[in-house]
């Protein structure tokens, strides 16, 4: 169920090869407080993406590498002060989304920046996301709103607003570009990308610190506070769909912001913390948990839920096999 892959150096990349065997390798930077953060990789693990920088908090170049090459194969930056957050890259590889203190959309295949959104404006936009064919764009910013772009222009196609002010931290977006759900701390809510209002918006009496959806828009996930001061107990719930209510429950203990994956038929879920790993079925039940030796700081799950790789500080990589006896 479980490889563990020991390194000291900067970031691990793999690809599979044949059989069981898999190529990797490993790149550093010259600098040694140079940091790769915030990762995404197309579907068929051609290409890898990933934000760049001094700094962990925001940094200033996307950072693009391929299978093929040890070193990355373009470096990205808008040449200015101006800070990244977030990085998203579509699943057939061909167009990043990256946003900060504006919106920036890249044609990777190119390598060209295609347009500019809001370089001037008072928005920053802490969260972004690319649909799989790189034509549906959206991103969130610290007034509570979300945009929604497509790949021929900057200028925006809609604008929703969230009504409990706050920064919106997650837009998480079907396949197909058509679905996407948000929250900005204290509301969630379901979009749809044609049209003007929210399918449906709730508010929470405690803090929601993620959301997600999973491919097809079918099935939804929130965590939320347990409401308790002086605990460190969280709630990953499941969210109807239709109607935006929470469903089904799972209490966890994390002292930080834990990390959650779906698959693509919204069957697998994986939820990542500080002291444990758990991988759990569509209503929450748990199929296992492991228990690292320290704290992990991403987490990707394969389309399918079959695997999961987690990295945990600069020290392991633990690759998971779903159905490992």
């Amino acid at each position: 169920m479980r490889r563990l892959v020991q390194g000291l150096l900067a970031v691990v990349l793999c690809w599979p090869a044949t059989g069981l065997a898999y190529e990797s390798y490993t790149y550093t930077h010259d600098n040694d407080n140079y940091h790769l953060t915030k990762t995404s990789v197309s579907d068929d693990g051609e290409v890898m993406i990933a934000v760049g920088g001094t700094s962990i908090v925001a940094s200033d170049e996307v950072v693009v590498f391929s299978v093929d090459d040890d070193n990355p194969v373009w470096n990205w930056d808008d040449i200015g002060d101006d800070r990244i957050f977030d990085v998203d890259l579509s699943g057939d590889g061909t167009t990043a989304v990256a946003c900060g203190s504006a919106v920036w959309l890249l044609d990777i295949e190119n390598q060209t920046l295609l347009w500019t959104y809001g370089e001037d404006d008072i928005y920053v936009w802490d969260t972004c996301d690319i649909s799989e064919d790189g034509q549906t764009i959206m991103a969130g910013n610290r007034q509570s709103s979300i945009a929604s772009w497509d790949r021929s222009t900057s200028d925006y196609v809609r604008w929703w607003t969230l009504t409990d002010g706050g920064f919106v931290d997650v837009v998480d977006m079907t396949e197909d570009g058509e679905q996407a759900i948000t929250s900005n701390g204290y509301s969630y809510a379901l979009i749809d990308v044609t049209q003007d209002d929210f399918v449906w918006e709730k508010e929470t009496t405690v803090e929601v610190t993620d959301v997600g959806i999973n491919a097809n828009g079918h099935k939804g996930y929130a965590v939320v506070d347990d409401g308790e001061l002086g605990t460190d107990v969280s709630i990953l719930r499941g969210v109807n769909m239709t109607t935006g209510q929470l469903t089904w429950k799972k209490r966890f203990e994390s002292t930080n912001t834990p990390r959650v994956q779906m698959s693509s038929n919204g069957k697998r879920i994986m939820l990542t913390t500080n002291d444990k790993y758990y991988g759990l079925g569509r209503t929450g039940k748990q199929d296992w948990t492991y228990v690292p030796s320290g704290q992990e700081t991403s987490m990707q799950m394969s389309a399918n839920g079959d695997f999961v790789v987690v990295a945990e500080g600069l020290y392991y990589v633990y690759f998971f096999d779903w159905d490992y006896p």
